[in-house]
């Protein structure tokens, strides 16, 4: 600027032209990173902040995001530690939280991950995690204040306030389970405003000059993130190579029964029960057949295997069309319905029956861990259940073996006009043996005086994935009705008529 440009200036243009240019001489911020290990590290922490919240159910980004913001967590306070104990303690509460995430990625592998996550003890560690959550922001907090209060300038302080009062609001939020779309695009400006807010102050501060020695590490940050990573992976293989089938409680069974109970399997058997079904039962449930009027049978052989294409052509009005269908060569599983009319109990009873639902691999299917039956069961109807929901599951070996399901459970599914009632009977085969096999039973009465025609649906789920991630097992499909990737499922439809099938 010339002399006399310069001598013509009023004050305001003096001040003016004098602010440009101490901000133009400041440095970029890519040079402050550089130069100042106090900036750098806290922009790791606000960042492992913003992505430890995110949870995008695309990509895996779900885990790859957040276990990204636990590093630069750890990675950001571990050079702030020594700064002040407040930090200290932040970086302490991060490694804590670490663990416990990357104790879920481990625990994902497992085919029984969403028992584990329901029980009392992980419900216990979820709160806590909330809890050491907002303890490491408030420290973080709190150590920020301590450096401002040191270079005098408070005035920053501000947005760590906020930054501690939407972490707060936030958990709360979180813990009392509020699910709108507006609330969380609101909470997440609110947070980008405060996170850019307390970026500027802590680049004001290494402008001003304000440098800290990072503490000394006998492991790089790379070794840090390779070492974790490693351990994770490892952890994720043990589980998958043990815990990829359900726990089954397998002993050997002697097939010794009462004569009363060998008398009732005689009339059965001349009635038409199954002599194959009737040898898997227990004393109980053939006990329960007494006095039996009659029995129905129907059984189907399923494919559990892909199959192959086949084209068919066929030519209509000068047209050839193709259609394409599957075929099976092999049927691995037979799918057995038995419903045996019993004696009515009470005046008010006309009907009642004594139902199982019986499967069994006649050919080895290709096996990767879990199994389902779901059942909508005959009292979905016009029948009522008077009786437990028992069954088991069996294979041949040396012996016959047996175990109770792994679960076996009564849960409502949304139907097409409301719940319906599904029995839900989750089991792992056995590596070893032949002839693997298992059933459901149950009893119902008549809550009519002549009940109607009733249908019954049996739904067969069979893994067929050697690894997904998370691993889901059979259990994990909550409504069989849709079709699951890494699963096949075959289903048996079939109407019980009870004025054709129940002899008086």
């Amino acid at each position: 600027m010339s002399e006399k440009n310069f001598g013509a200036m009023n004050d305001a243009e003096f001040e003016e032209m004098l602010a440009e240019g101490i901000e133009s001489s400041l440095p970029s911020e890519e040079v402050v990173e550089l130069v100042s290990p106090w900036h750098k590290s806290v922009k790791r922490v606000l960042w492992g902040f913003a992505l430890t919240l995110l949870d995008l159910q695309f990509l895996y980004l779900q885990y790859i995001l957040p276990a990204t913001g636990f590093f630069m967590l750890l990675f950001g306070l571990r050079a702030l530690r020594k700064e002040n104990k407040f930090f200290s303690a932040a970086y302490v509460l991060a490694w804590v939280r670490s663990v416990y995430f990357f104790s879920t990625l481990i625990i994902n592998a497992s085919a029984m991950h969403s028992d584990i996550y329901e029980s009392n003890f992980m419900w216990v560690l979820a709160y806590i995690n909330v809890l050491f959550t907002l303890a490491t922001v408030y420290c973080f907090v709190f150590g920020f204040r301590g450096v401002l209060q040191k270079t005098g300038g408070e005035d920053g302080a501000k947005w760590l306030n906020k930054l501690a009062v939407w972490y707060t609001v936030f958990a709360v939020a979180a813990v009392i389970s509020i699910q709108s779309t507006l609330i969380a695009l609101a909470f997440m400006v609110c947070f980008v405003f405060i996170v850019v807010g307390i970026a500027r102050v802590s680049r004001s501060l290494s402008w001003a000059g304000y440098a800290i020695t990072p503490a000394k590490v006998r492991v790089s940050d790379k070794c840090l993130c390779a070492a974790v990573l490693g351990t994770v992976a490892l952890g994720i293989a043990l589980v998958y190579f043990f815990g990829a089938k359900y726990p089954m409680k397998w002993q050997a069974e002697e097939n010794v029964h009462s004569a009363e109970a060998r008398e009732v399997m005689a009339e059965l058997e001349a009635l038409g029960f199954p002599k194959d079904i009737l040898a898997d039962l227990t004393e109980e449930e053939i006990l329960a057949c007494r006095g039996a009027k009659s029995v129905y049978v129907e059984s189907g052989e399923h494919a559990l295997n892909d199959g192959r294409t086949v084209e068919y052509k066929y030519e209509e009005n000068g047209i050839v069309h193709i259609k394409k269908y599957r075929e099976y060569d092999v049927h691995e599983l037979v799918m057995t319905q038995v419903i045996v009319s019993l004696p009515s109990e009470g005046v008010h009873i006309r009907s009642r029956l004594r139902v199982f639902h019986h499967f069994r691999f006649k050919e080895e299917a290709e096996y990767y861990g879990t199994e389902l039956l779901d059942i909508v069961p005959l009292y979905y109807d016009e029948w009522r259940k008077t009786s437990d929901i028992s069954g088991r599951v069996l294979y041949d070996g040396e012996n016959t073996y047996t175990s109770p399901y792994y679960s076996l459970d009564e849960t409502s599914v949304p139907g097409f006009f409301s719940l319906e009632p599904h029995i839900r009977a989750a089991f792992s085969l056995h590596k070893e043996g032949t002839n693997k096999r298992g059933y459901v039973s149950y009893e119902v009465t008549g809550i009519r005086e002549k009940p109607y025609d009733s249908l019954i649906q049996v739904i067969f789920v069979h893994r067929t994935d050697k690894f997904t991630y998370p691993l889901k097992g059979s259990k994990d499909i909550f409504n069989t009705a849709s079709e699951h990737t890494g699963f096949r499922k075959v289903q048996c439809m079939f109407t019980y008529y009870p004025e054709l099938n129940e002899k008086e």
